[in-house]
This record gives structure tokens, sequence and C-alpha cells, in this order.
């Protein structure tokens, strides 16, 4: 299940199919906490999304509250970032390393620069699977390869 918790972003994309800009609203704990409660109940995967998830005020929160009601391991909580709050998004990919969640840095020739740290972060998998095996649940995806007409 895709929640959009906040209509915010950080960057100015042209190609967002979200229209997201500085400007926006964040949705509300509380309704958060009953699409996560409706994603378990229907055995689904609940997908965090935006604008820039990061940018809402409790998206730590949020994710914790994600992290520890998900009933199974194989529906992890997922979110993609675009990496410009570099902490944020260093703390992310530890997190997907370690398989607590599962996170994609959305990256292409349309995003704003960002910390070569943080890409290398992202960028573990070989063909799309661990080097050492292990189970990380983090990567890179070029989000110009599926360009949507929305927003």
């Amino acid at each position: 299940m895709y929640v959009q918790i906040t209509t915010k972003c950080n960057m100015n994309c042209g190609h967002c199919g979200f229209s997201c800009t500085a400007q926006g609203e964040n949705m509300s704990i509380a309704t958060f906490k009953r699409a996560v409660k409706l994603a378990s109940e229907n055995d689904q995967t609940i997908s965090i999304g935006g604008g820039e998830p990061t940018v809402h005020p409790k998206f730590w929160d949020m994710l914790g509250w994600a992290i520890t009601h998900t009933d199974h391991e194989e529906r992890k909580p997922w979110l993609a970032t675009n990496g410009k709050k570099t902490q944020d998004a260093l703390r992310l990919a530890s997190l997907a390393k370690s398989g607590v969640i599962s996170c994609d840095l959305s990256q292409d020739l349309y995003h704003e620069p960002i910390d070569e740290r943080v890409i290398s972060a992202f960028s573990m998998k070989k063909n799309g699977y661990p080097y050492d095996g292990s189970h990380d649940y983090r990567g890179v995806r070029n989000t110009s390869n599926s360009l949507i007409n929305a927003g």
C-alpha cells in the first residue's frame, strides 16, 4: 500500500509525477497509523512516499511506527529517497543494509546533485544482489526509466 506522507519536496525536478514543491501538506501521524494498520490487516507492504518522505517533520516517528507494526519479514516497510538530506539518507541506507527496511535512492539525470557518500551508501549491490550474500535491502533506481504521465 502506497502512502504519500507529504506533498513537500526539497528538490524541484522537472519530471516529477507528483508536482511536489517546498510548499505542501503533511499527513497526520494518526492517519499514517491507520494506514499501517490497514496494510497489515490486508497483508500488504507499506510503501512510504511523498514528495520527499524525509522532509515530513515526523518522518522518523512514522518510519519507527511502520517498522514496529509490520507483521512479516517479507513485508518490511519500503521507501525511496532523493538523498538530498545527507545524514537522513545515510541512516536509511544503514537500516536497509541491516534488513530493517527496504529503501531505494532515486537517481537520474534530472535530479539535483547530492553528496557522493549517499550514492556510495546505496550502491552496494552488483547485478541486483548484495556482494556478501546478506539480506541487504538498498539500491539505486533510475527513475527516468519509469516516467509517468501524471501530476
